[in-house]
């Protein structure tokens, strides 16, 4: 609910009043702000420099506008939290030592982390946004990888330690043990290798 002050010469909310008063109004609206689990984490206030007395409608009407407020500070804190969760599972993905891809619903390479460029020896411009197929000029054009792949239902589902041996132009014969699981909230395959 806001909290309204009509005249902080009048106003028992001494808090409101006090800030009112430092900053020269007499009069004012505010209403809180919450974060997802509707805990308040602060608040948002309009100030007027005379006293004021507020009719409905236009109580309504700045009750609307900061609400709509709060809701853009909440969304750009829960952007920020985001960012930082991006973030944090960027930096797993870069710290492992085996080769990782993150791959789109189409299999094309969304990510790919050092260890597999490194064991590889390819590039980040030639692998980022190729199909899997077209890596290393075409060398990973592995069918029973493809199937393997493609065949991973939608659910969140997985495949662990499937073998696969190939000869690779750059590196020679490797046999490769694939891990792979469909991230469910988007879409996305992790592969480990």
């Amino acid at each position: 609910e806001p909290i309204v002050v009509e005249d902080v010469s009048t106003s028992h909310d001494s808090v409101m009043s006090e800030v009112a008063r430092k900053m020269g109004c007499r009069s004012l609206v505010c209403t809180p702000i919450a974060d997802r689990e509707g805990e308040s984490v602060g608040i948002i206030c309009v100030f007027f420099h005379e006293p004021h007395g507020f009719e409905a409608p236009e109580l309504d009407r700045l009750t609307l506008y900061l609400r709509q407020a709060s809701d853009f500070v909440s969304r750009i804190r829960i952007d920020e939290d985001l960012q930082h969760a991006k973030a944090y599972a960027e930096n797993i993905v870069e710290t492992l030592h085996e080769p990782l891809l993150v791959l789109t619903p189409d299999l094309k390479v969304h990510l790919a982390n050092p260890a597999f460029y490194q064991h590889f020896k390819v590039k980040s411009e030639e692998t980022i946004g190729r199909s899997i197929k077209e890596l290393g000029n075409g060398q990973w054009d592995i069918p029973e990888i493809w199937r393997k792949l493609v065949q991973l239902p939608p659910d969140g589902a997985a495949f662990t330690d499937h073998e696969v041996r190939h000869s690779f132009e750059t590196i020679g014969e490797r046999v490769m043990l694939l891990n792979a699981r469909r991230l469910d909230h988007l879409g996305q395959i992790l592969v480990g290798i």
